[in-house]
């Protein structure tokens, strides 16, 4: 650290670009030692030099830019900061894809790979699963192309799998997860001792071996844990503030063990690896409807007691949610215990039409109107519409940044959503929102997930449709099975009547992952544009501060994108327009550009990329 600040307090005069690198580098070795917010402040001075030297020299940095970008990102992203490393690890995405229509070298694919496994861990913090494996798909694809020509490349694949395995796991596609993790881990194997295969070997078969405890298979899981518990253990101690990957392998190891029916093994692996004196996990109690439907209750004295006094009838097992003196409906009985003409219990049959009930599945306790009409909508006992008008009168803690039509960054289609403090994990960050503004800002067809880390999760689906948002309450289930619920139903969004122009078409495809950056700053460069002004000062745009200390202008392709509360930006604001190629004279390069910020396809780039291609 000393060589790094001697040389840049060095009277020797340094140009941008060199004090840049210096800065680059110092940010590694930051992140290199778990420092991640030192590295993050240190590398956005870099990469705002890089911004500065680049737009002296045209053409000549645009790599180490790219770079920069990129290792930005992806430091923001282990300073628990997604949403921020998201707009630069895509701009980087789109450069590097620019870069390779021109110069197809490996060092440029390597940068491909990189910044590819960076977005796709970004999109899985953010709730993006879909678009999370297709970014990791591609980096093991890239990398494949550069293992199979340079042997130095082949830990580089065996991460690659092990990152796009982990997605699959967590997305529920288990045999894909494991296919990509095997070969991981045979990949990892072939390398020998080399450390940082052996580091990367550990991580993997912990996924691998939580992966197979989930899925069922625990005696897998568990000797793919003790081996990587094993390997960690041999690593030394991390870095300060890093996650304790040991503690946190010894506690999926433990579990794993419990799904065995081993529990002696995992109170040894608890106290050895974690606090004694820690209360011991609890496996959920939560039961399937198929194994409460399976079992025969048990016969208690009273039962038998009951039976002698009425020989030859039938002694009725009620779900535990009803009183059993009082009205019971035909799905809320079990099942029936034959008496024979001796007063004895012979028999039993079980009612095909039972509908266990939360109760008797042992769910937990709601918390919440949500979850209370989550778990009834999911045993059959309410509708679907109850847990849509629920959730519209309440308050959720959504993962990641807000959802609205104001927000510059891409609304994922499926969204965690939490209905009380109790159901979030430690550690997730969450933004509060009603559920009314959750539902307006959700497009067509997207998921909803309930309550996602609980034993007890509700799926909800929304469809463009209108016709439950008023619906009267449904009437008490028949004493039939009920047919499935009906779709989910919501408010609908008002119809948009603004045409979409080539601007907003752009940006609707750059949200969804595709590479158009390019198409999209050359549309803005040749258009004419909406922006505010305050202080009746109508040639210069007003700017906002926003989450890195940097500024942000709004510009609107169309008027019409405009809503009257952008007015209220700022005391005296005002709507100006002007071309775009204009407006970016008055601008510092680091500035950032929110595109149709009301408008149906929010995005945001840098001005330093649309000065580039002025």
């Amino acid at each position: 650290m000393e060589s790094t600040w001697s040389t840049l307090s060095s009277p020797d005069p340094l140009d941008i670009a060199e004090r840049a690198a210096i800065l680059n580098r110092h940010s590694l070795r930051l992140f290199a030692i778990g420092q991640a917010r030192s590295a993050a402040s240190c590398s956005g001075e870099a990469l705002q030099l890089y911004h500065e030297a680049a737009l002296q020299n045209p053409g000549r940095y645009e790599l180490e830019l790219t770079a920069a970008m990129t290792d930005y990102g992806r430091m923001l992203r282990e300073a628990g900061r997604p949403q921020q490393a998201a707009p630069h690890l895509a701009e980087a995405l789109a450069a590097y894809r620019r870069h390779l229509a021109s110069d197809d070298r490996p060092g440029t694919r390597y940068g491909l790979v990189q910044v590819l496994r960076a977005y796709g861990a970004v999109l899985h913090d953010l709730g993006q699963t879909d678009q999370a494996i297709r970014h990791s798909e591609e980096a093991v694809e890239v990398q494949r192309g550069l293992a199979a020509h340079d042997p130095d490349a082949v830990l580089d694949l065996a991460a690659a799998l092990g990152q796009l395995g982990a997605a699959l796991a967590e997305a529920g596609s288990a045999e894909a997860a494991c296919h990509h993790l095997e070969e991981a881990v045979a990949t990892l194997r072939g390398l020998g001792g080399e450390p940082r295969a052996t580091g990367e070997l550990a991580s993997v078969l912990a996924t691998l071996g939580t992966a197979y405890s989930e899925f069922s298979d625990a005696a897998r899981a568990v000797s793919l844990l003790e081996e990587a518990l094993a390997l960690k253990e041999a690593q030394g101690p991390r870095p300060e503030g890093a996650i304790d990957d040991v503690k946190a392998t010894a506690h999926s190891l433990s579990l794993a063990l419990r799904t065995m029916g081993d529990d002696a093994r995992a109170r040894e692996v608890r106290a050895r690896y974690l606090d004694p004196t820690e209360e011991e996990p609890c496996l959920p109690a939560v039961r399937t409807a198929a194994e409460v439907r399976a079992e025969i209750p048990p016969v208690t004295e009273e039962m038998r007691a009951a039976a002698r006094r009425t020989p030859g009838g039938y002694l009725y097992a009620i779900d535990p949610a009803f009183d059993p003196q009082g009205e019971v409906p035909g799905h809320g009985v079990q099942g029936a215990f034959h008496i024979d003409t001796d007063g004895e219990i012979s028999g039993y049959t079980a009612n095909d039409n039972y509908r266990p009930s939360p109760v008797a599945l042992r769910f937990p306790p709601a918390t919440d109107p949500v979850d209370e009409a989550a778990q009834l909508a999911l045993t059959g006992y309410g509708p679907e519409t109850a847990v849509v008008r629920a959730l519209e009168s309440a308050t959720v803690a959504v993962a990641g940044p807000a959802l609205s039509a104001t927000a510059p960054h891409t609304t994922p289609r499926e969204t965690a959503v939490f209905t009380s403090p109790s159901h979030v994990p430690d550690g997730l960050t969450t933004t509060r929102m009603s559920g009314a503004e959750l539902l307006a800002a959700l497009p067509p067809q997207a998921v909803i997930h309930i309550n996602p880390t609980d034993p007890v999760t509700y799926r909800l689906d929304k469809v463009d449709r209108a016709d439950t948002a008023t619906a009267s309450p449904a009437p008490p289930p028949p004493p039939t099975p009920a047919p499935p619920p009906p779709p989910m139903s919501t408010s609908p969004a008002l119809p948009s009547v603004i045409a979409e122009d080539e601007i907003a078409r752009l940006c609707a495809r750059y949200a969804a992952g595709e590479p158009v950056l390019d198409q999209l700053i050359a549309a803005l460069c040749r258009s004419r544009v909406w922006y505010i002004t305050a202080d009746g000062d109508g040639r210069h745009p007003a700017l906002a501060k926003v989450y890195d200390g940097r500024h942000a202008v709004h510009v609107y392709s169309s008027r019409a994108y405009a809503s009257t509360g952008v007015l209220d930006f700022a005391e005296g604001a005002e709507l100006s327009e002007a071309m775009m190629t204009d407006l970016l004279d008055g601008l510092p390069p680091s500035t950032y550009v929110v595109i149709n910020n009301e408008g149906p396809h929010p995005v945001q780039i840098s001005a330093s990329a649309l000065l580039a291609y002025g």
